[in-house]
């Protein structure tokens, strides 16, 4: 019975094509007073539909205001990737009061 179902398992492995999934990552220098920035991927992505997550690095007093904000990712292309600051409230942008490193993570599936 178990070889009968490796036997299984292994034919549908190789009848299935395996996914290509795209991989890139870094870090960008966000600078100080932007509410925004652009951060270009090279080599390109191979294709425009990724998920990017993005995590700032040094996170201690970046945020002109007192409430709660986030960064927000959009407007993803094989080539680049917009990230704002914003506040929770109402997603009113929001200026960094420092120089902060964004860690980005693209992957293309």
């Amino acid at each position: 019975m178990r070889t009968w179902l490796s036997s299984i398992a292994l034919s549908l492995a190789m009848s299935v094509p395996a996914a290509a999934v795209d991989i890139r990552f870094g870090f960008f220098p966000w600078p100080s007073g932007a509410d925004g920035v652009t951060v270009a991927i090279s080599p390109p992505m191979s294709g425009p539909n990724s998920t990017v997550l993005v995590q700032q690095t040094n996170t201690a007093g970046y945020s002109t205001v007192s409430e709660c904000t986030y960064f927000n990712v959009l407007k993803i292309t094989a080539t680049q990737f917009e990230i704002q600051h914003k506040t929770c409230k109402d997603g009113t942008p929001v200026k960094t009061d420092t120089t902060i490193t964004m860690g980005w993570f693209a992957i293309h599936q």
